[in-house]
């Protein structure tokens, strides 16, 4: 009878013990969710301030050189002044002009 009775408080340990380690978790993961919606929702408007200098030429047909260049120059400009690296493609005609710019280097400052 002794012996029942410690077998019965040990699994009414063990199982007190998942359920604590169940409810751990599960505010673990909810907490981590919550957080990372938050972050999303403060950089929102940093992110749509960035992407506003680009999108200025997004689908125009009268873009001289000039622009191009400095969409490009801008784009390289952040990459090295922010602490996140970004990566801007620019197309023209449908192919990308980072590999052709590179090849001159007339354009950069």
């Amino acid at each position: 009878m002794e012996n029942a009775s410690k077998a019965l408080l040990i699994a009414a340990s063990v199982l007190i013990g998942i359920l604590l380690l169940t409810l751990f978790a599960y505010v673990y993961t909810k907490l981590r969710t919550d957080t990372s919606e938050i972050y999303s929702a403060l950089n929102r408007p940093e992110i749509s301030k960035f992407n506003q200098k680009f999108l200025n030429y997004e689908g125009r047909q009268d873009l001289s050189i000039q622009d191009v260049v400095t969409i490009v120059n801008l784009a390289k400009d952040n990459n090295e002044m922010q602490r996140k690296q970004t990566t801007v493609k620019v197309l023209v005609n449908r192919s990308e002009l980072g590999s052709t710019y590179k090849k001159y280097r007339g354009f950069r400052k």
